[in-house]
This record gives C-alpha cells, structure tokens and sequence, in this order.
C-alpha cells in the first residue's frame, strides 16, 4: 500500500492524560517511526494534547483548534 502519511485520530489524543492510554499511543507511535512516513497528530486542542506530541521528538505535525481555527481555502489568499 503506497501512502504519504499517517494520520492519528483525535480518538487517540483526546485522553492522553490517562497514563495507560499515553503509553500506548506512546508505543504506536514508536512502531510506526520505522515507516519513515511523516506522522500527523489530529484534533490538538489543547495545551497539554500539543506538549505530548511535542515531547515524542522532531518531526510530528499536528492539527487542531490549538494551532489554527480551519481556514476555507480562498481565506488562505494561496496562489495557484
């Protein structure tokens, strides 16, 4: 199967206070770094939800009202 990325549900970000469900998304996370795929942290809306991510190391993304409201695509003024 050829893909770009891997996207992590909100599902699983949305209790990462619960320390049994952060050290298994802790674990997924790091089976999949042996992909070479970026990997991208949905529904991030919070502060604590952005450290997690960041904590794992350089070169997650993340989406989610923590970083940005969603934009319509003529909001971005992007140039075609």
């Amino acid at each position: 199967m050829d893909f770009d990325e891997i996207k992590i549900d909100r599902i699983f970000i949305a209790n990462i206070d619960d320390p049994v469900k952060r050290a298994l998304l802790v674990s997924v996370v790091k089976g999949l770094r042996g992909t070479g795929k970026p990997l991208v942290f949905e529904g991030v809306e919070t502060p604590g939800q952005f450290e997690f991510a960041c904590s794992l190391g350089p070169g997650y993304l993340v989406q989610g009202w923590y970083t940005g409201k969603p934009e319509t695509i003529s909001a971005m003024n992007i140039q075609g």
